[in-house]
C-alpha cells in the first residue's frame, strides 16, 4: 500500500491525490519557487471550474478555511 493510500485512510477522505514526480503538472499550475515545490491547493467545482487559487497554504487552518469556502460557494447557488 503506498504512501497516498495509507494517509488517506488514516484520515477518511474520499478524494484522489495527485503524485507528480516528474513535476509536469506543478509546472502548469506555477507550483515552484526557484525550483521547491510550493504547497498549493485549487478549489475546482463539480464542472471542472476553478474557483479559487489558495497561493499560501498554512496547514493548521487551511482545511477551516476550505470547508468556509466551499460553503459561500453552495450558498451562492
Amino acid at each position: 500500500m503506498g504512501r497516498h493510500r495509507r494517509f488517506l485512510d488514516k484520515h477518511g477522505l474520499h478524494l484522489t491525490l495527485l503524485s507528480d514526480p516528474q513535476k509536469i503538472t506543478i509546472r502548469q499550475y506555477a507550483g515552484t519557487f526557484l525550483g521547491i515545490t510550493k504547497r498549493k491547493s485549487f478549489l475546482i467545482d463539480p464542472a471542472g471550474n476553478l474557483r479559487k487559487i489558495y497561493a499560501s497554504v498554512k496547514p493548521k487552518v487551511h482545511a477551516r478555511e476550505v470547508l468556509q469556502d466551499l460553503e459561500d460557494l453552495t450558498e451562492q447557488k
